[in-house]
């Protein structure tokens, strides 16, 4: 099975086949899946042939105002333009995933106070079904009160997060009859989430020549490897060489929001996160758990052999997802 680089098939047996025309397909965006010569989502120069992005401007109570950027600003935002093509992976799949809990530690790339960063590199089933490349998807994952902004009276030491849940559920008939002090129960809130991380990781993945290692594993498969020569983003086995953004899918926990208290120090966490990633090698990616290293496999190929097949195709078929999942000849 191919390492690192795109791969349509869950393992040797299996491979996923679309069940229209693309014509049809082009009609329902939301399933549309990537193949080996979909173009990366990079980040276009403005007419003004530069690349600088405005910052959405802070309103009242930390939120953010989409009427505050000038109508004619919009198209010379190209990095925001280039986060909005950034999709995360068909739904069912994503679902499928969830509840048949096919988790693997080796997953859990990095974390720090802001997020947890889950990566699954191009050939893991779920990175499979990606609808963009990279692919990403930007979820809260806890409750915090008041954004984890809370502190102790006459004190510098925030309240740390079990606090938290401890002060929440004990004065919880209070705030159930309050205006929500819970900054994810906001779809405000949740959208600029996506937004600015969004926009962090686009601009990141691009300086570390993500799209250049794309263009250079298509330009391959459309002429074949004898035939290009001078590859200077991808190695002998074209996968994208140590220090360049990897292909993928990236799942951002978050446990707290993006704000104008912490969003310089989150926009670099967001950058380390992606740093890191990249300077991994393949070796370093793939590399199981003792657990898991005596089966012969690594850990994205053990998730993908213990895959109900048939139960797979029952979510895509219920959700009218024009693909499927066959048996290769």
């Amino acid at each position: 099975m191919q390492v690192g680089k795109f791969s349509n098939r869950l393992n040797e047996k299996f491979l996923i086949k679309r069940i229209c025309n693309k014509k049809t397909l082009d009609a329902f965006n939301a399933f549309h899946i990537v193949d080996e010569y979909t173009e990366p989502v990079r980040i276009e120069p403005n007419k003004d042939g530069g690349y600088e992005v405005l910052d959405w401007k802070l309103a009242g109570n930390n939120t953010f105002l989409e009427q505050d950027i000038p109508k004619s600003s919009i198209d010379r935002m190209p990095i925001r333009i280039a986060a909005s093509k950034l999709k995360g992976v068909v739904g069912p799949v994503a679902k499928y995933h969830s509840n048949t809990r096919l988790l693997s530690g080796e997953s859990n790339m990095y974390k720090c106070d802001y997020f947890r960063l889950q990566y699954y590199p191009p050939d893991h089933f779920l990175s499979s079904f990606r609808k963009s490349r990279p692919a990403i998807t930007c979820k809260p994952v806890t409750d915090l009160f008041i954004n984890g902004k809370l502190q102790q009276s006459n004190s510098k030491t925030s309240i740390n997060e079990t606090q938290m849940k401890q002060l929440s559920s004990k004065f919880q008939n209070v705030i159930m009859n309050t205006k929500s002090k819970i900054a994810r129960d906001y779809a405000v809130r949740r959208n600029h989430l996506r937004l600015d991380i969004k926009q962090w990781f686009i601009h990141c993945w691009c300086n570390l020549h993500g799209p250049e290692a794309i263009d250079e594993q298509i330009k391959v498969a459309k002429n074949g490897p004898e035939n290009v020569t001078n590859l200077q983003y991808i190695d002998d086995h074209l996968n994208s060489k140590p220090g360049i953004a990897k292909d993928g899918y990236y799942m951002y926990n978050c446990t707290v929001f993006p704000d104008d208290t912490n969003k310089v120090e989150y926009r670099e966490k967001v950058r380390e996160s992606i740093k890191i990633i990249a300077d991994k090698t393949w070796v370093d990616i793939y590399a199981s758990s003792k657990k898991n290293s005596h089966k012969g496999l690594n850990w994205a190929h053990n998730i993908n052999s213990r895959v109900n097949i048939s139960v797979l195709n029952q979510y895509l078929s219920s959700a009218e997802v024009p693909y499927k999942i066959i048996k290769s000849k």
